[in-house]
């Protein structure tokens, strides 16, 4: 059956409409849809010359129709969604540095300062980690929550080893943990000696806590505890502090150090596997300690919490600090209400009765629900 030059031309057409509007879209439901009609149409030709020019029309015309039909942007509803963005970016960077270098008044604020520094300080690599911690209260000393709560001090003359304090604080955690409604933590069930029991009592014993002091890798938890305390209170009348670090110096631990003579000729500390000798490390007793959790639990993970300490714990920790920033205490209410925002609340980082509680406290004191 002879095809007419009216047949070619509206072929042609149909290639040409299918080349470039349905296999160069990278929308992939649009390219279904022209597939779709495309198929059904040819599907209904039937085989006859004189309605071969009528279904190709059709689907031609079908393909035109969606290609037609596709959404358009609206250039002013844009544009004035553009200008009242840049009026919030413009007020942010008018108010940017209103307090000085060393204060921080937005979590923008904080972005920039503290990850223009760590650009700097790795001369622009995003390889080496950052951390952070946040105190409610600027100019604490950063000493451990043992230290705080009971006056405890290291051993000075076998300053590298668990002290008989701690061994005592830790059993009294676990015989109360383990009658508490908190033991399904343990997803299996742990030995006392475990290591991981000093990671449970750093994020759940509010009574004496553990030698370690918990960093995140996260900047919004930190801001959230550099404006708020555990229990959930907003102290406006003082400035609070957000800790920003690296860990050029400090050391971490292996389970296969290396060793010269029976001795650890390595920078990372020798793996230990049991609670009582947990802080038993090699050498170095002025040297910051760097640690994961052996496992993990709910406020590690939701605090993308990691730990730091010195054998020496009784003195605070020198952790090299050049950049220790100040919350100012006029800008509190504001960054919480921003954390909030973005779901940084009570409920996800300190979790639990506890969270709840800070978290309908929080909501009353920003006068925002909870």
């Amino acid at each position: 059956m002879e095809t007419s030059r009216e047949s070619i031309r509206i072929i042609q057409k149909l290639i040409k409409i299918t080349q470039s509007d349905l296999t160069s879209t990278k929308k992939i439901k649009l390219r279904q849809d022209k597939s779709r009609d495309i198929r059904d149409i040819l599907n209904s030709i039937p085989n006859k010359d004189e309605q071969y020019l009528v279904v190709l029309d059709h689907t031609i015309a079908a393909l035109e129709a969606i290609i037609s039909g596709e959404p358009k942007v609206d250039a002013e509803d844009c544009d004035r969604n553009y200008e009242n963005w840049m009026d919030l970016v413009l007020r942010y960077l008018k108010e940017f540095n209103k307090y000085g270098n060393c204060y921080i008044s937005s979590c923008g604020e904080a972005l920039l300062k503290t990850f223009g520094i760590k650009s700097f300080m790795n001369k622009g690599s995003s390889v080496k980690p950052i951390f952070f911690r946040g105190e409610h209260i600027y100019g604490w000393e950063l000493i451990p929550r043992i230290v705080r709560k009971t006056g405890l001090k290291h051993n000075d003359i076998n300053s590298l080893d668990t002290t008989s304090e701690e061994i005592e604080y830790l059993k009294a955690f676990q015989k109360k943990y383990t009658n508490s409604k908190i033991k399904w933590l343990f997803q299996t069930r742990k030995k006392k000696e475990d290591p991981n029991w000093w990671s449970l009592m750093a994020h759940y014993d509010d009574e004496v806590g553990t030698r370690m002091i918990d960093i995140t890798s996260s900047i919004f938890c930190a801001l959230y505890f550099a404006c708020v305390d555990w229990d959930g209170e907003i102290n406006t009348d003082e400035d609070g502090c957000l800790y920003f670090m690296w860990n050029n110096n400090w050391r971490p631990e292996t389970e296969n150090p290396t060793m010269r003579r029976g001795r650890i000729d390595d920078f990372r500390d020798q793996k230990q596997q049991s609670a009582m000798k947990y802080f038993s490390v090699h050498g170095n007793p002025d040297t910051l300690r760097f640690r994961e959790s052996p496992d993990s639990n709910q406020r590690l993970i939701y605090q993308d919490g990691y730990f730091l300490w010195q054998p020496k714990f009784g003195k605070p920790l020198d952790i090299g600090q050049h950049h220790k920033f100040r919350i100012h205490k006029d800008s509190k209410m504001e960054i919480l209400r921003e954390l909030y925002s973005i779901g940084y609340t009570a409920k996800r980082i300190v979790r639990g009765k506890k969270g709840e509680e800070s978290h309908k406290k929080i909501c009353n004191q920003l006068g925002i629900s909870p």
